[in-house]
């Protein structure tokens, strides 16, 4: 497959996309302009759909490669300022694009999860990120905290 082939397939499932949402009811999404003026390796910075309060970037290749593509996406969100973002890939072997997969690091999914649902939030996202963290890293193991800073301790916490 020739270059231009591999930028009309790209062009072609960002329109699907686009398409798709409308009909599944989000009609301020539309391709980015200029999306296929550079290489598919070189997205715009604002990813490939916009409408959205999200960052996102689209992927037809024939083998996923999900940790580049959430580099990608994750890059662009930063030049864009958004915190929400996303990958989304083609799934080979379906005609279907609600079978598309979306791909996300873990900690947009919980700012996600945190934005639908805040009565089942206990203390802010960015803390508890923050010490899961310190606790990833062994920071608190090797400061022998023995007990996690006061907005994060559950009820009834060494009683």
């Amino acid at each position: 497959m020739t270059l231009s082939d591999r930028r009309a397939a790209h062009l072609r499932w960002v329109n699907e996309l686009a398409l798709f949402f409308h009909e599944v009811g989000f009609p301020s999404v539309r391709r980015a302009t200029g999306a296929v003026a550079k290489p598919i390796r070189q997205v715009l910075d604002h990813g490939n759909l916009i409408g959205l309060p999200w960052t996102l970037a689209v992927r037809n290749q024939q083998n996923l490669n999900l940790s580049a593509a959430v580099d990608e996406v994750a890059d662009e969100a930063a030049l864009n300022g958004t915190q929400l973002f996303a990958s989304i890939q083609r799934r080979h072997g379906s005609a279907d694009t609600v079978d598309a997969y979306v791909t996300m690091p873990l900690h947009v999914f919980v700012k996600v999860l945190y934005k639908l649902h805040p009565e089942l939030i206990r203390g802010s996202i960015s803390s508890r990120i923050a010490l899961h963290r310190l606790v990833a890293d062994g920071a608190l193991r090797k400061q022998r905290i023995s007990r996690p800073p006061a907005h994060c301790q559950r009820p009834g916490w060494g009683q």
